[in-house]
């Protein structure tokens, strides 16, 4: 089966195309990275300060050599670190603020008064009031929104 067939036959649209009722609704997103996208970027900082402290601190303690410089270096590049990641941190509460503000939210464990939407695409995976997505509903939702952006978008650039 050709990589083409795969991909199609994974899609949740049908080859003969899509109702209109069975487009979700769309809300238009903010320019930038969303909240989650700043959140998994602050984690990946963290992640990379804390190892390399652990490197830095067991090469100390390997070492016969001035253990106690190498320690202090391992500690103000761990408050170094951990300040980006404060900074971060408000980076991307801020932002779920904003996204609360115009209405919605990308998070599944978020508000549930406000629909939870695709990140990428705008378009809505849980209504407003409805209860949480579970991780396998919302990566269903997802592959589903995504297919018919992907559909739609390809429907757009047949009519130019």
């Amino acid at each position: 089966m050709t990589a083409q067939r795969m991909q199609a036959a994974q899609s949740s649209v049908p080859a003969w195309g899509i109702q209109p009722s069975q487009i979700p609704p769309r809300v238009e997103l903010l320019r930038g990275r969303s909240s989650i996208e700043l959140r998994t970027q602050a984690r990946g900082v963290a992640k990379r300060v804390l190892v390399g402290y652990v490197i830095v601190v067991t090469f100390a303690f390997l070492t016969g050599d001035d253990k106690l410089l190498v320690a202090l270096l391992a500690v103000v590049a761990l408050v170094a670190g951990a300040v980006v990641f404060v900074r971060a941190r408000g980076d991307w509460i801020t932002r779920s603020r904003q996204e609360h503000a115009e209405g919605y939210t990308v998070w599944r464990k978020g508000d549930v008064h406000r629909p939870q939407v695709d990140r990428e695409t705008g378009f809505e995976i849980r209504p407003a009031g409805a209860s949480r997505l579970t991780k396998r509903e919302e990566a269903e939702a997802l592959t589903r929104v995504r297919d018919v952006a992907r559909y739609l978008d390809g429907q757009r650039r047949g009519r130019r």
